[in-house]
């Protein structure tokens, strides 16, 4: 198995892909917005973050900017990657997209960081020699289910090569979980 030298782009990727069939007017995406949120949907040239306090409208902002930027036809639904921290947060702004662009909402990334890596992990799965259908496990996880596993004897690993696997994983455990228990300050 190895990596292909054949160059690619999105294009290639997503040549079925439909055109927008209808476009939100793009004024209309603008209107009852304050000139911050204004200023942040239009804002154009790479990419942007919108950080502010609760209930100040960054949902709001960052669904009407991939609107407008469908809108005046600066990007294709395919070519839009929208990360928010929390599966609620991901939820509602895929609610809030489809309502405002139909159905290209489907077309986007519209997801957590952690949902998004993982589907650029299975995508890519063979070339980074695993199964489509890997498991991750997070600490708790690796204690009660990959630690035993890993102990398990396995007739086809040589004996010192099971050994050396094996006999990291323990202190892999301690430090993970040194690490996720550890205070603030002191994690780097």
């Amino acid at each position: 198995m190895g990596v292909s030298s054949n160059s690619f782009s999105d294009e290639s990727l997503f040549a079925d892909a439909t055109p927008v069939a209808t476009r939100p007017d793009s004024s209309s995406l603008l209107s009852g917005l304050t000139e911050p949120q204004h200023r942040a949907v239009v804002q154009r040239g790479g990419p942007l973050l919108v950080i502010a306090g609760a209930g100040s409208g960054k949902t709001r902002v960052l669904t009407r900017r991939i609107a407008h930027i469908l809108a005046t036809g600066d990007a294709r639904p395919y070519e839009i990657m929208a990360i928010t921290f929390t599966n609620k947060a991901a939820d509602e702004m895929k609610k809030r997209v489809i309502e405002l662009v139909g159905a290209d909402a489907e077309k986007m990334w519209v997801s957590t960081f952690h949902s998004a890596c993982l589907r650029m992990l299975r995508m890519n799965a063979e070339v980074l020699g695993y199964q489509r259908g890997f498991t991750i496990y997070d600490a708790g996880d690796a204690e009660t289910e990959a630690l035993p596993r890993a102990r398990r004897p396995d007739r086809r690993a040589q004996p010192r090569a099971r050994h050396a696997a094996t006999s990291r994983l323990p202190a892999l455990a301690r430090r993970t979980r040194r690490t996720a228990s550890a205070p603030r300050s002191r994690r780097a």
